[in-house]
């Protein structure tokens, strides 16, 4: 049986994870003022369609958000805080994907959260140095809880799938 040589297996396992990290970087890259999404919000959403939203403040780190700041804003909050969320879980299931190649499923999950962890973390520092950007703790915790979401489900559902499959076998016998 023909094995492709292992550069090209890891290739195939760690490119994904190269190129959403290539995404991330340059998305953290660009000065906020340039991801402003208020606009197209504004262009969608009419401020009377609105209206009906209840008042609300809470704190994310030690930043106000708050509806008084104008609904947009807070909607924007929202969107932003649920791409990392996503993305980062993405890139927790890439790496989960990648190690794979190599290990068991709990150490590589394991691995998956804490690459997505050490990424976040990276990720965060970086945007310190970005004009009109911070690096902020509140978003490396919410980062790494969308990897931890999204390897937890991943982990139940390969179980579930080894079990069905080992149950499969037995039962052949």
């Amino acid at each position: 049986m023909y094995r492709s040589p292992w550069w090209k297996r890891a290739l195939i396992a760690w490119l994904p994870v190269v190129i959403l990290c290539g995404v991330i970087f340059y998305s953290s890259s660009q000065p906020a003022n340039e991801q402003d999404v208020k606009p197209a919000l504004e262009g969608m959403l009419s401020e009377e369609s609105l209206s009906w939203f209840p008042s609300m403040e809470f704190y994310y780190g030690r930043q106000l958000v708050s509806t008084d700041d104008g609904i947009y804003a807070f909607l924007e909050f929202w969107i932003r805080k649920g791409a990392h969320f996503a993305t980062f879980g993405v890139l927790g299931l890439l790496f989960l994907r990648a190690w794979r190649k190599y290990t068991l499923l709990e150490p590589a999950s394991i691995a998956a959260l804490l690459c997505t962890f050490l990424y976040a973390a990276s990720d965060e520092w970086h945007q310190s140095f970005v004009v009109n950007r911070t690096g902020r703790i509140a978003d490396v915790v919410l980062d790494t809880s969308g990897a931890l979401c999204f390897i937890l489900i991943a982990y139940i559902i390969i179980r579930r799938r080894e079990r069905k499959r080992s149950t499969y076998i037995w039962n052949l016998k």
